[in-house]
């Protein structure tokens, strides 16, 4: 027996109906709110499953007054695969996708969002708004696949940004045995600057982590270990320790020695390392 046209399409619209009240019912709204000062920002998103987000949107309020209202659009960061994620304090706890934070001492809080775009290596991006002419601007961030913490360093009441160097991933052997050095990022008018070398007790105690990882793999009967990430997160410390030419001779000594292992590209190594470092503000 024939079921009537008009009944069929009832039972359709029925269905779609239901479809869609289920969907909408599983995209719980997420709300994260910040304030400092007469600053308050809203942040909000859709999460229609786990680690998804959609349709980012950030209010910016001053005193009371809107000035800023729309989606968030962060490039290469596409939803629903645009999870807000937060970054680290100093004690490691995480925090919220939504800050307000004064970075860079000037008594005027920027609204900060952090991301990530998911995938097994990537990528934590941070969306900065800073306020300028009675407008805020976007400075986006991409920390590729490292994040970063926001800690205080020196103790002067502005927060630095604590990570590694993301460049340095893939750049000599694989993922799994890169070594990204550590990197710390001041924000000032507008800009990241890195600050590394301000922090020498950092950076020895880094150099000191990957010469330990150098030293377990560099013993008889490990010739087919791989050292190359190691070495240049090694070097780049000491690059900005001031110590370019030590560095160089110490590599060639453990050149000499074998215990610089990886590819078949070995013997340019330590030429490749010099001169990729000197292509990079910061590390010169």
């Amino acid at each position: 027996m024939r079921t009537p046209l008009r009944l069929v399409t009832v039972l359709v619209l029925a269905i779609t109906c239901l479809v869609l009240a289920a969907g909408s019912a599983s995209a719980a709204t997420q709300t994260e709110t910040a304030t400092r000062g007469t600053v308050t920002a809203t942040f909000t998103f859709e999460q229609p499953e786990q680690y998804q987000a959609t349709d980012l949107h950030l209010r910016v309020d001053r005193a009371g007054v809107t000035v800023l209202d729309g989606p968030v659009a962060i490039k290469d960061c596409e939803q629903p695969y645009c999870w807000p994620n937060g970054l680290y304090s100093g004690s490691k706890v995480e925090l919220p996708a939504l800050r307000v934070i004064d970075l860079d001492g000037d008594h005027e809080p920027e609204v900060l969002i952090s991301v990530f775009t998911g995938g097994a290596h990537c990528c934590t991006k941070l969306r900065l708004y800073r306020f300028v002419n009675g407008t805020y601007r976007a400075v986006d961030r991409d920390f590729g696949n490292v994040t970063a913490r926001l800690v205080d360093l020196d103790h002067n009441g502005v927060v630095e940004f604590l990570s590694t160097d993301d460049r340095f991933n893939y750049q000599f052997t694989s993922y799994a045995a890169s070594f990204a050095p550590i990197q710390v990022l001041d924000f000032r008018a507008g800009r990241y600057l890195d600050v590394s070398k301000h922090f020498p007790l950092l950076l020895r105690r880094d150099a000191k982590v990957a010469l330990a990882y150098i030293r377990q793999q560099c013993k008889p009967g490990t010739e087919d270990g791989d050292t190359l990430g190691e070495w240049a997160a090694w070097t780049a410390d000491q690059y900005r320790l001031g110590a370019r030419t030590a560095a160089l001779g110490t590599l060639r000594r453990e050149q000499a020695k074998g215990c610089i292992m990886g590819d078949d590209h070995v013997a340019t190594y330590v030429t490749r390392l010099d001169r990729f470092l000197l292509s990079l503000p910061g590390y010169r």
